[in-house]
């Protein structure tokens, strides 16, 4: 049986299905006992393919293929973009992240990690990308989507132990209310990270200098940082506040802004801010440390890298 063939019988099906559904409609039955004799008849060709002629084969057969196709495609990206990363939401939240090699701390400050600050960031709108570096600093993670995982972090910059194409990220769909959607490539930043040697193992820390732990390598890569660092974005939880008060009250909102970058002003730079002060003023989540390396890094491997935490400064989206 040739593919032309194979196409038209699902053609004919869904043809016959379509039809076949608005006639069990227009008969107020419950089933096909409740058909005239006529509308089963019709029912009966259709199914025997007899009403349609050469040319209404062909073009119902390439119909279906084009349906065929443009299924295939989406569910392509639907399968290869985790659903936070087709339907992102907008957040804005830190953490401070080493990645050790070989006791060797990889600098995220370097240009091959950085991109360019606009002070429009905060504006509420979504950012091009999940996450990113910039300002030249190093360890401070920015996440700009909401439900961002440790996985998407390490393929984010060339390491990918999530699945899915190795140089993409996957498909942003923007806009399903036209047809086709709007779609968006979502690319990786680069393949910036040092690739483990075969002998290699992920060891994955978080805490600060005064107390940390050792957690699961696979909740890193799976869970989204708010739920494996066990912290909530404020950001996040100021928006859903907004909306909730927003439908509430039918009244409409230009978005929360929220604090996330230096604000250089003297006024505040001139204000002392304890530790946990900064941490809420920039929404900190946590801190993550991880070692690669063929054995587990001892206690004072550990306890360096937590001790050399780059300090918190002020910020505000204003700067």
């Amino acid at each position: 049986m040739t593919l032309l063939t194979y196409l038209e019988i699902i053609s004919y099906k869904l043809g016959a299905w379509c039809i076949g559904s608005m006639l069990l409609l227009g008969s107020r039955g419950t089933g096909f006992n409740s058909l005239r004799s006529d509308q089963f008849i019709m029912l009966k060709r259709v199914f025997g393919f007899s009403r349609f002629n050469k040319y209404t084969k062909i073009a119902l057969a390439l119909f279906s293929l084009l349906v065929i196709l443009l299924g295939s495609f989406f569910a392509g990206i639907y399968f290869l973009t985790p659903n936070n990363l087709a339907f992102p939401k907008s957040d804005h939240f830190h953490l401070r992240l080493q990645y050790v090699y070989h006791n060797q701390v990889e600098d995220f400050g370097t240009e091959k990690y950085q991109v360019g600050f606009t002070k429009d960031i905060c504006n509420g709108l979504l950012t091009p990308t999940p996450l990113h570096f910039h300002d030249d600093k190093n360890q401070i993670v920015h996440v700009h989507w909401q439900r961002v995982s440790g996985g998407e972090f390490l393929k984010y910059h060339g390491l990918n132990y999530i699945g899915g194409l190795n140089n993409f990220m996957g498909w942003k769909i923007s806009d399903l209310t036209q047809f086709p959607p709007k779609l968006s490539p979502i690319p990786i930043q680069g393949n910036s990270l040092p690739k483990p040697a075969s002998n290699d193992k992920f060891f994955v820390y978080t805490g600060d200098k005064d107390s940390y732990s050792q957690k699961n390598w696979q909740d890193f890569l799976s869970l989204d940082l708010e739920t494996f660092l066990g912290t909530n974005s404020k950001e996040r939880l100021d928006q859903q506040k907004a909306k909730d008060f927003e439908n509430e009250n039918k009244m409409n909102f230009s978005g929360v802004k929220v604090q996330a970058h230096e604000d250089r002003s003297p006024a505040a730079t001139n204000t002392p801010k304890t530790e946990e002060e900064l941490k809420q003023i920039n929404n900190l989540l946590g801190n993550v440390v991880i070692f690669v390396q063929p054995e587990a890094p001892s206690d004072a491997q550990i306890k360096d890298k937590f001790n050399s935490l780059v300090p918190l400064s002020l910020s505000a989206c204003g700067g």
